[in-house]
C-alpha cells in the first residue's frame, strides 16, 4: 500500500510506484492465508483493481478482473462486490448482475 500510494522511502517525490505495488501484493496473494481475515481478500481486491484499470504496466483484461473480484467477494469482501457492481454497470452493461452484487 505504501508504494502504491507512493509513500514508501524509495518512491521518489512522494509518486505511487504501481509496478512495485503490484509485485507486492502479487506476492501476499501468492503466499497469503487465505485464512487471514482481510490480507488476502485486498490482496486479491488489488490484482482486481490493476487488471481492470492497467495499474502497474498490467494489460487492462476485464476477465481475469473479474475473477479475482468474485473470489474476494465470494469471501466477503465488501469492496470487491462493489466494484463488481460497478463494473457490471459500467463497462458491461449487466444491470441484473450489478444489482445482485450491490445487493
Amino acid at each position: 500500500m505504501f508504494y502504491e500510494k507512493g509513500t514508501h522511502y524509495y518512491c521518489t517525490d512522494n509518486k505511487p510506484n504501481y509496478e512495485l505495488a503490484w509485485r507486492h501484493f502479487k506476492e501476499a496473494y501468492n503466499i497469503g492465508d487465505p485464512n487471514a481475515e482481510n490480507e488476502f481478500k485486498e490482496a486479491r481486491f488489488k490484482l482486481g483493481q490493476y487488471h481492470q484499470y492497467g495499474y502497474g504496466g498490467q494489460p487492462i483484461n476485464i476477465n481475469l478482473a473479474i475473477s479475482n473480484y468474485e473470489k474476494a467477494a465470494i469471501d466477503k469482501h465488501i469492496e470487491s462486490m462493489n466494484a463488481l457492481g460497478s463494473l457490471y454497470f459500467n463497462e458491461i452493461k449487466d444491470y441484473d448482475q450489478a444489482a445482485e452484487w450491490f445487493r
